[in-house]
């Protein structure tokens, strides 16, 4: 079976806490939110151990315990798939209410921060400045000899077979193929660690569009928007050009200063932070888990939206990347923004996007005003 997309488990052990223990809850975590749909092919034992870095008994252990639980199911020579039926299931509407409020949803309040935020505002455009982008500038760009030309050729020839056969060359959703955001929203759920539907996936022509529209449907009478006190210059003049005032807040060798950030909520009225968490631009610092959980409650108490631009997060070095904050708990007010420029090719020209239903169908209207809809050629090929 293909399986473009290697599931990955996030682990954070409790003090106390056995390896076994903690496997066995965040797996069934999984499956409960829905992150591992019913029908999972599950890694295998030994994949799977190799990831942890831990004995591949203790993932049969696990596997075993999750399967006598009836979470999972064991097919010979097939593999450990998450059960049709989950034990949860046969629960009662008061019993199944229970579960729900121990998971933390969200209330109807916290639902509209991102509706609120979203109401339309005058304009003011002003062109970028010459000073922006320096011309000699490079902070890393895919060497194109290593492109795999002729699986990219063979791509977009089925593409086109396949608009041709479906009448695909018209015009489509603004928010990209089902077929490219669908394959975005599997790799997001298994490689990011993250739980969202394809009506929360837009496509886009490379994270600085992602950037701009999210700044277009933001409302800057809804306060300014706080960047780290070294930031990407094009956002930057992406939130200027859309009427914004910024605000730098302060960052040492943990990424984001959260009680420096603290002090700026309490003196003005904030719409957005905008943070690159995974490796801060330009210091490449990685943001450390407390300060995101950190992060992420200011974003609640003071209802501001959060901006991740998550652009380079297939890159890492001597550790595991730490989950985005789109993946962590209460975050219903972020704004996920991704690049294929760096893993691909950039002269594709394909990002995306992730954030609430009414946040994304407010880009789609943005969309149809400056480009009604991406290539479907392209995207059905990288697809």
């Amino acid at each position: 079976m293909l399986r473009p997309w290697q599931t990955k488990i996030w682990l954070t052990r409790q003090r106390g806490e056995s390896i076994h223990t903690t496997l066995s809850n965040q797996i069934a975590d999984d499956i409960r939110l829905g992150r591992l749909a019913s029908g999972h092919l599950m890694p295998g034992t030994r994949s799977l151990a190799t990831q942890l870095g831990v004995n591949r008994k203790t993932v049969q252990s696990v596997y075993e315990e999750l399967e006598s639980q009836g979470w999972l199911v064991s097919k010979p020579r097939r593999g450990t798939y998450v059960a049709d039926m989950l034990p949860e299931s046969s629960l009662s509407r008061e019993h199944q209410h229970l579960v729900d409020l121990g998971q933390g949803e969200c209330s109807h309040e916290e639902r509209d921060v991102m509706k609120e935020a979203v109401n339309s505002a005058p304009r003011s455009h002003m062109l970028m400045p010459s000073s922006v982008i320096a011309p000699n500038a490079n902070d890393g760009i895919p060497d194109t000899r290593l492109i795999p030309y002729e699986l990219l050729s063979r791509a977009f020839r089925r593409a086109i077979v396949q608009t041709s056969r479906q009448s695909y060359m018209g015009y489509g959703d603004p928010r990209g193929t089902l077929e490219l955001r669908q394959s975005l929203q599997h790799m997001l759920n298994m490689d990011r660690f993250m739980n969202v539907s394809t009506n929360q996936v837009c496509v886009v022509r490379g994270s600085q569009m992602a950037i701009y529209l999210s700044s277009r449907v933001l409302n800057p009478e809804n306060g300014v928007l706080v960047v780290e006190a070294l930031s990407y210059t094009p956002a930057i003049a992406a939130f200027e050009s859309n009427g914004f005032s910024i605000i730098r807040c302060k960052q040492d060798e943990r990424g984001l200063d959260v009680q420096d950030l603290e002090r700026i909520l309490k003196q003005h009225k904030v719409a957005g932070v905008y943070t690159t968490p995974h490796h801060q631009y330009p210091t490449t610092v990685c943001l450390s888990m407390d300060r995101r959980l950190q992060l992420l409650q200011l974003s609640k108490r003071y209802e501001f939206v959060i901006m991740e631009d998550d652009y380079d997060h297939e890159f890492h070095y001597d550790s595991r990347p730490i989950p985005p904050l789109a993946s962590l708990p209460h975050s219903e007010n972020v704004i996920h923004m991704g690049s294929l420029s760096k893993v691909f090719a950039p002269g594709l020209r394909l990002g995306y996007m992730v954030a609430s239903n009414a946040f994304i169908d407010r880009v789609a209207q943005e969309i149809t005003l400056i480009d009604r809809q991406g290539n479907t050629v392209t995207e059905l090929a990288v697809a």
